[in-house]
């Protein structure tokens, strides 16, 4: 379980849409629970994502976590260009305790990439650089997955494809929090969620009636 006990951050820096960040909040995830967290401000979820990860610290209440939490998957989380494919495997299989060839050879079987992830990243084609950061967090087993803006990346439909397999199938259905401004991402992959609004998360207990309410005309930019 993840518990937001009175979880208050009064301010983010560059953010001045609302007097308080995140007012006092009290919730909870189960780690088998797909939850979207709706925000149109990209600070808003790039700061709440920070929040639980706890690299944003709080100034009042507490998060406390039993999950094995992956780190953001997206935006804020990319290899060192300079760095082989192969190298990015080595460092997070050292980091996070898994056995380096074994991640290797998962990136490589999602990704389809090959001989290719011999190569360093900045000199991959984008989309394969792309998955390839996708894949390497999502090819380790966490509790929870914490994705930024999409579940899986690119246009490929057949790498789409393999990671709803492996969510679904391999991993028995793993559970996720998605923070994201794209509702027809959240009403594909999650089951229930909140928008945030004026320092406040509002909890639905569906998706449909969480993404018509984020779409009003008062919410909208």
């Amino acid at each position: 379980m993840i518990h937001l006990v009175g979880a208050a951050r009064f301010k983010v820096k560059s953010f001045k849409a609302s007097p308080v960040f995140l007012k006092p909040t009290t919730l909870s995830f189960r780690t088998s629970d797909r939850v979207a967290v709706l925000a149109h401000d990209d600070i808003v979820l790039n700061g709440l994502i920070r929040i639980l990860c706890r690299s944003l610290p709080l100034d009042e209440g507490q998060i406390t976590c039993d999950a094995f939490l992956s780190p953001p998957i997206g935006g804020m989380t990319s290899t060192n260009p300079a760095l082989t494919g192969l190298e990015g495997v080595k460092f997070a299989a050292r980091l996070y305790g898994v056995d380096e060839m074994q991640l290797f050879g998962s990136v490589q079987a999602l990704t389809e990439g090959g001989d290719a992830l011999y190569q360093k990243l900045r000199d991959m084609p984008p989309a394969l650089r792309a998955q390839f950061n996708h894949a390497l967090w999502l090819c380790i087993r966490f509790d929870t997955y914490l994705f930024q803006q999409n579940v899986v990346v690119g246009a490929d439909k057949g790498y789409k494809d393999r990671c709803q397999w492996l969510l679904d199938e391999v991993m028995d259905r793993v559970g996720f929090i998605l923070f994201t401004k794209r509702p027809k991402t959240a009403l594909e992959f999650c089951d229930y969620g909140f928008v945030y609004q004026e320092g406040s998360l509002i909890p639905f207990q569906n998706m449909k009636m969480a993404t018509d309410f984020f779409q009003s005309s008062d919410l909208a930019p």
